[in-house]
């Protein structure tokens, strides 16, 4: 059955309606009559349109979705009819978008897919005839969710299992995991809108957009024209590699933000630079006509502005942002009385679950009428929290970035060490442990086979924690040196930052993970192999990091006493026994 037949779209109108309004239709089909397989599509379907019921349709321009039902073996969804263009008619071949029409579609959509991505809704096929411009106000709308779409190309085996599904994006906008059938995260809807935005911005259609062969990076034409700030940004969203790709719509929107302006920064950078020129040739007017008065026996008194204007005609000096490497002044600490009565918000790095735990209840056993509130997320999250002031503490497995020290004045202080441990399932029967080469080799796919280690011939099986998390930061700065992790199939990338309950099942007998000490050295249900003959506690041992507190500056009352309490003996030695280090 192709494609076509598979999926078909009408405009259909409701009858019992006084006003008669026009609907949506699409009729899905799916590629396998077995009963058992239909039941199994049936739940595949089920699932993906609740998500989309569940959309808050006053956060979002989204399409809704009606109503939603199968017959006969077949599948309908009713959804809203966006009254409007779709951008098919607007972004053409040899008809360029100027930089401000390109700016607002990815700030329209980057809107969009921030929310909805929160919501766990991926699109999977974000192309121009899937944004339409609402006649009323202009506003776009996203319309035709790929994930309901795959219902019509599910393969399953004999055991009810999925097996295949077909891509079911555009190729050309489809992101290279996506045309592979790899698994899918939803930094993929940015690659989408990156070719989509290079398609209005060149007019040149993604299927002529050529790509180096080596290393699949996209070369668009015309790229020199264009404002250097946007086409970084389009060149990071439409990355091959999803890793290096920016892994939120948010991401995006922040970078967005600081080149709306920029059109008036250049002419100010054009007219700096030309000022000095300037200078120059009133100071050599002046002087040739100062010469002339002065032949006539003529004096002119000396003009200040024209002195001011002399004394400043050297080239622009334009000065970089450099790291805070010292505290702003804070205000005063609050008391020991205040403190009793306040709630303190610490939100990040699951990695530091046992240090913030250990906190809080030392904290409110000392301050009873007092509350530790712990948000759990990766170290990004908590970073993000602190910098939109919905926390006052983030705890994060990773050193701060100079931009967010820069833009955000974010200190970080650091709190203890941890140990990144590489763990098997207690299962594996491998316990020999590994050198820093071979876990290297792993996880740059140079090593692929648990037999290169005397193992089983199993491929070898990495669980990786969110691109997002600390964790994996620190294995790609300590473990790997900066190089990227590989990308494949063998490859899981865990949908939560979390130590234990998300990657001990993962493990099986062929996985291998990396997670924190703190939190998994001692679980029962795994192997922690040692790393050049050393065990994780050994003081020898290679993956050592540091663990922060990241606060905003100038530091506020409540946080300023926070530091003292954190400070106090009894408090460090209780992070200190959890470390557990021990001599060689």
């Amino acid at each position: 059955m192709d494609e076509i037949k598979c999926r078909q779209t009408y405009i259909v109108t409701d009858e019992q309606l006084q006003n008669k309004p026009e609907h949506i239709l699409k009729h899905l089909k799916t590629r396998n009559c077995n009963q058992i397989v239909i039941k199994q599509a049936i739940n595949c379907f089920n699932t993906e349109i609740e998500k989309l019921k569940k959309l808050d349709h006053s956060q979002c321009k989204v399409a809704q979705i009606i109503e939603s039902f199968e017959e006969q073996q077949e599948f309908y969804i009713v959804s809203e009819f966006i009254i409007g263009q779709n951008l098919n008619t607007e972004i053409k071949t040899n008809n360029p978008w100027n930089e401000e029409q390109v700016i607002d579609l990815l700030q329209q959509v980057l809107e969009i897919l921030k929310y909805i991505h929160q919501e766990d809704v991926k699109h999977f096929n974000i192309k121009p005839s899937n944004l339409v411009k609402q006649s009323s106000d202009g506003k776009i709308f996203l319309i035709d969710f790929g994930g309901v779409n795959e219902i019509s190309t599910l393969s399953f085996n004999n055991q009810t299992q999925i097996v295949s599904k077909q891509p079911v994006g555009t190729k050309g906008y489809m992101p290279p995991e996506q045309e592979k059938g790899l698994p899918l995260y939803s930094n993929c809807d940015l690659y989408a809108l990156g070719m989509t935005a290079i398609q209005a911005l060149t007019g040149v259609s993604p299927d002529e957009i050529k790509k180096n062969p080596q290393t699949n990076k996209v070369v668009w034409p015309n790229k020199s024209q264009i404002n250097q700030k946007l086409t970084q940004i389009l060149d990071k969203m439409v990355h091959a590699d999803f890793r290096e790709r920016y892994q939120s719509a948010d991401e995006v929107l922040k970078d967005l933000s600081q080149i709306r302006a920029m059109p008036r920064t250049k002419n100010i950078e054009k007219v700096l630079l030309i000022l000095p020129n300037i200078l120059f040739v009133i100071v050599i007017i002046f002087l040739v006509w100062d010469k002339d008065r002065e032949k006539h026996n003529v004096i002119s008194p000396r003009d200040p502005k024209l002195d001011q204007a002399i004394s400043q005609s050297f080239p622009p000096t334009i000065l970089q942002p450099s790291p805070i490497t010292t505290i702003k002044p804070s205000q005063a600490a609050l008391s020991d009385e205040e403190l009793n009565n306040t709630d303190i918000r610490i939100a990040g790095s699951n990695s530091m679950a046992r240090i913030k735990a250990i906190i809080k209840n030392s904290f409110e056993k000392k301050y009873k009428k007092s509350r530790i509130v712990l948000v759990p997320g990766s170290s990004g999250e908590g970073i993000n929290a602190v910098e939109k002031s919905d926390a006052d503490i983030a705890a994060s497995s990773r050193p701060l970035t100079t931009e967010e020290q820069n833009k955000n004045s974010l200190v970080s202080e650091p709190i203890a060490d941890d140990r990144l441990v590489f763990v098997t399932g207690i299962n594996n029967p491998y316990e020999k442990g590994f050198s820093q080469n071979e876990i290297r080799k792993i996880l740059v796919c140079n090593i692929t086979n648990w037999s290169a280690f005397g193992g089983a011939k199993k491929t070898i099986r990495v669980i990786m924690k969110p691109l997002d998390s600390g964790t994996t930061t620190s294995v790609k700065d300590i473990v790997l040196n900066g190089e990227n992790f590989c990308h494949q199939p063998s490859f899981k990338i865990l949908p939560k930052d979390n130590d234990t309950q998300l990657l001990v099942p993962e493990l099986g007998t062929d996985g291998i993970g990396y997670a924190s000490s703190l939190n998994i050295a001692n679980h029962q249900t795994v192997t922690v192999q040692r790393i050049d003959g050393y065990k994780w506690n050994d003081k020898n041992y290679p993956y050592i990091r540091k663990l922060f507190f990241v606060y905003k500056s100038p530091f506020s009352p409540k946080v300023e006493a926070f530091r003292k309490y954190l400070k106090s003996p009894e408090v460090q030695e209780e992070i200190k026994n959890i470390t557990n280090v021990t001599e060689p």
